[in-house]
């Protein structure tokens, strides 16, 4: 499953990209070559857009490792209660004053 944070970052993508690009292609020549800032734009944009792939890509691992360790967190916190019965949950309140 996709987190919603990444869906509005494509669409957000997307976006600029449409925002930015219907220019330079509004800005082609009558012979279909593109002009040299136009071009120029073009292939910084799409360095751009191959940048924040590997950025999101990077943030999509990164949250998987995270789910990596809340569980090894649980795993561990499960196995010092059965080592230590009378130790308390966290969640409980403490009795007494």
């Amino acid at each position: 499953m996709i987190p919603m944070r990444l869906w509005t970052s494509i669409a957000a993508l997307m976006i600029v990209l449409s925002v930015v690009l219907a220019p330079a292609l509004a800005q082609k020549g009558n012979d279909g070559s593109a002009s040299k800032p136009a071009a120029d734009q073009m292939s910084r944009m799409m360095t751009m857009m191959a940048q924040m792939q590997e950025q999101m890509k990077q943030m999509h691992d990164d949250m998987a490792s995270m789910k990596g360790m809340g569980r090894m967190m649980q795993e561990h916190h499960a196995q010092m209660q059965k080592g230590c019965p009378g130790m308390m949950s966290p969640d409980r309140p403490k009795s007494g004053g």
